[in-house]
């Protein structure tokens, strides 16, 4: 994901949680002061939104993070005290209009009461953003030393399905895909990794001049192409061709892109065969491989076929239908 897009879609969540705020405090009466117009309410959000983004973009980072840890806590107090005496003012004509039935002493103890659980509730907002912006400095400063390592070194930190990080050679991965909510990092062995995340945050960490963005689940080391057609690329694995199709709305871009890289390795013919093509005496390679696979492993589930030839349990799922209706005679 660039990072325009990035900052668009994290505006897009702040936006949509105050809007929740703002629901919230006009129809659970414990989260704020009597009111008597939701106006109040919602510009009482507004009010806590502004002390929390203070904190988030100026107290924290110009005070916070240069040490200076006694000025910092005294102005976030500072500034919640305020925030509550702006929002108590707002209401203030409400509260007397509503607690007229209250005696003097009543009253004063509601106040106070009112006071010290709005300074509970924004010092919670304050907390919560504070523990937002500490994580998402130290995952940007993680990921910045993962950009430096991969880019000075031509290694990747990977953390597998175990937990464990692994410092991986890019010279031993063949490609990238992302099945089932994760991304399988494929070594040129044929052994596979799985890690959460995007193929976004992969492309992010890889130097640009070693792969190729092959379609919405791939990404393929160009040092690992054996040769590229005008359908596909080809990468041998233990023996056979791993295939990987192109984008179907961007084949032409891909294309033209792996020419400028090596034009000496594409082969004007095409071996991968449309549906329409097929025959029961004439089988596209990956069709064979999956009924050669099948024959050694008959019982063998669509997660295990994906996961022995490198494809998408879409992709698996595809293939088995068509060979059921294969067997049907369809």
């Amino acid at each position: 994901m660039s990072d325009k897009n990035k900052i668009i879609c994290m505006t897009a969540v702040h936006l949509l949680f105050w809007a929740v705020v703002g629901w919230c405090f006009c129809v659970f009466s414990h989260l704020r002061p009597l009111a008597l117009h939701y106006w109040k309410e919602l510009l009482s959000v507004a009010f806590v939104a502004a002390m929390v983004y203070t904190c988030y973009f100026v107290l924290i980072p110009k005070i916070l993070f240069k040490r200076k840890r006694l000025l910092f806590w005294g102005s976030v107090f500072l500034l919640l005290v305020c925030t509550v005496l702006a929002e108590m003012f707002l209401v203030d004509s409400d509260i007397h209009v509503r607690a007229v039935w209250l005696s003097p002493s009543q009253f004063r103890l509601y106040y106070e009461n009112t006071l010290f659980l709005l300074l509970l509730r924004d010092a919670t907002f304050f907390f919560f953003f504070l523990l937002l912006k500490l994580y998402r400095t130290h995952a940007i400063a993680l990921e910045n030393i993962g950009k430096m390592i991969s880019k000075e070194t031509h290694k990747i930190i990977i953390l597998s399905a175990n937990k464990k990080p692994q410092l991986l050679d890019l010279k031993d991965i063949a490609l990238f895909s992302y099945c089932d909510n994760n991304i399988v990092i494929v070594l040129k062995s044929g052994e596979q990794l799985r890690q959460n995340g995007s193929l976004s945050e992969i492309e992010d960490l890889l130097p640009a001049d070693c792969w190729i963005r092959a379609n919405r689940q791939t990404i393929v080391m160009l040092d690992c192409i054996a040769y590229f057609t005008p359908k596909a690329i080809y990468v041998p694995m233990n023996g056979y061709e791993v295939i990987v199709k192109y984008f179907s709305t961007r084949s032409e871009k891909v294309l033209r892109d792996l020419k400028n890289w090596d034009s000496n390795k594409y082969k004007q013919e095409d071996f991968i065969l449309m549906d329409s093509d097929r025959n029961e005496q004439d089988l596209p390679d990956h069709m064979q491989r999956t009924i050669d696979y099948l024959q050694e492993n008959p019982n063998a589930s669509t997660r295990e076929v994906a996961d022995a030839l490198h494809i998408s349990m879409r992709t698996a799922q595809r293939q088995l239908s068509q060979l059921r209706r294969m067997n049907n005679g369809d």
